[in-house]
């Protein structure tokens, strides 16, 4: 009996020593297998990271993405670089009504002065031995022509007023482009010159020359007007003076007879000049009609 109850016992510990058993061994697989798998996540990380710090760079983005317009414009603004200053031509006409022309004159020429501008040309008129009107031509510095305007609005009552600017700056900078091309242009011809060994290429080059440089000549002119014309402005500056209204007195009636008792010996006067001159004239005359007029008168008594 009692090996009997023994037996269920045996059976019940060795079945609880399997299980420790095979739970001992699943964690040391488990222990095993563990640096195995990170290994292996690993690996193909670290592929990656070289194969991205080997590849090539990527390939431009195409066009029409931001990232390509942002690269654009990038280059653009690389490319214009810093920008340049207008080339402006101004010009103007004033009329103006002062009360004195000498002064106003002046006045004008001492604000040239203090101006760094110039009077270019002047055209006056006048009427009963004083300045009736005066047309002046000024060349004023584009940077004091504002405050020039106003002092000379100030000289008296401005009757018109008319201000024009003309943007040159594309035809400016466009022919200095030019100009300068054709200066290296001339250089790398005079260093041809300087190698040809040959009479016929060396008149070829010497022709070419000369064709390039009364092209900068002419260039280098136009250059100069539009420099003259964008940094003096042009003012036609017209000047009148008023006229002053006097009221005549009324005349009256003992002044009008005297007036013309005067007038009647006046034209006396003037007809006895006029007579007097005429027999002086007629004197020459009168001696050979003279003597014609007794001749025929003879020759017609003999006839009788």
């Amino acid at each position: 009996m009692p090996s009997r109850r023994l037996a269920p016992s045996l059976v019940l510990a060795a079945l609880g020593a399997l299980v420790l058993l095979a739970g001992c061994k699943s964690r040391d697989a488990e222990k095993a297998d563990g640096p195995a798998s990170t290994e292996t996540v690993a690996g193909p990380a670290a592929a990656t990271t070289a194969r991205a710090e080997d590849a090539p760079p990527p390939p431009p983005s195409p066009p029409g993405s931001p990232g390509a317009a942002g690269a654009g414009q990038d280059r653009v603004a690389a490319q214009k670089g810093p920008e340049k200053p207008r080339k402006i031509i101004r010009t103007g006409t004033l009329l103006i009504e002062v009360d004195d022309y000498a002064k106003a004159r002046g006045a004008i020429d001492e604000l040239m002065r203090g101006s760094g501008g110039f009077v270019a040309g002047v055209e006056v008129g006048r009427s009963e031995g004083a300045v009736g009107s005066a047309t002046l031509t000024l060349r004023i510095p584009e940077a004091g022509l504002d405050r020039a305007l106003a002092a000379l609005g100030g000289l008296g009552t401005l009757r018109r007023e008319s201000i024009r600017a003309e943007d040159v700056s594309e035809t400016y900078y466009d022919l200095a482009a030019r100009l300068r091309n054709a200066r290296h242009l001339e250089e790398r011809m005079l260093e041809l010159a300087a190698k040809a060994g040959k009479v016929n290429e060396l008149l070829e080059v010497e022709r070419e020359v000369g064709r390039v440089r009364e092209s900068i000549e002419v260039m280098d002119g136009q250059l100069r007007g539009l420099d003259d014309r964008t940094s003096l402005a042009t003012l036609s500056v017209e000047i009148v003076t008023r006229q002053v209204y006097v009221a005549q007195q009324p005349v009256g009636l003992a002044t009008r007879i005297g007036n013309a008792f005067d007038a009647s010996l006046g034209a006396m006067a003037d007809a006895g000049e006029g007579l007097l001159l005429f027999l002086v004239a007629a004197l020459p005359w009168m001696l050979p009609i003279g003597a014609g007029a007794w001749l025929l008168v003879r020759l017609l008594r003999r006839r009788v």
